[in-house]
């Protein structure tokens, strides 16, 4: 016949080794006072004798208890200010879908934010560009988007690649 070990509970709460008052490994499952380790029995809880109730309450008390860490708050504003202030502001909701025409107008953005970065054309040039892409259609978008590409040519910047 197998031997089980016995276990006791501490006053913690914890599941011990009665005989050493250690730690049982947290993965043990604890039913009816029968302990199992992967579905197998191995061993039982019991209270165990006075002596080894002393040795498990006094190693218990010992033992470190994690407390959980406390959330330091930011210092601009406290958590319901912040629940306040999300409960007055509208959701904005995004599109699900940028569109071909959105899309277009990302890029040739980021195109003429390049080029103004590089120093390959002035802000105001930049601004005039892209308030002339803004009112075009899409033919003239298409000639603008080729222009842009012919002066990305003739300066050397090489940005279509």
């Amino acid at each position: 016949m197998a031997k089980f070990t016995k276990f006791a509970i501490a006053p913690s709460g914890l599941l011990v080794y009665r005989s050493t008052g250690k730690k049982a490994p947290t993965n043990y499952i604890v039913k009816n006072k029968t302990v199992y380790h992967k579905g197998r029995k191995i061993g039982t809880v019991g209270k165990g004798t006075i002596k080894e109730q002393k040795n498990i309450a006094k190693i218990d008390k010992k033992r470190k208890i994690v407390k959980p860490k406390i959330i330091k708050q930011p210092h601009d504003f406290t958590f319901s200010e912040f629940a306040e202030i999300k409960k007055i502001q509208p959701y904005i909701k995004e599109p699900a879908i940028i569109n071909v025409d959105q899309q277009s107008l990302i890029n040739y953005s980021s195109a003429i934010n390049s080029a103004v970065e590089s120093g390959f054309i002035s802000k105001e040039e930049g601004n005039e560009l892209l308030n002339e892409f803004r009112k075009a259609n899409r033919e003239e978008r298409a000639e603008l988007w080729d222009s842009l590409e012919g002066f990305y040519d003739e300066i050397g910047f090489d940005y279509f690649d």
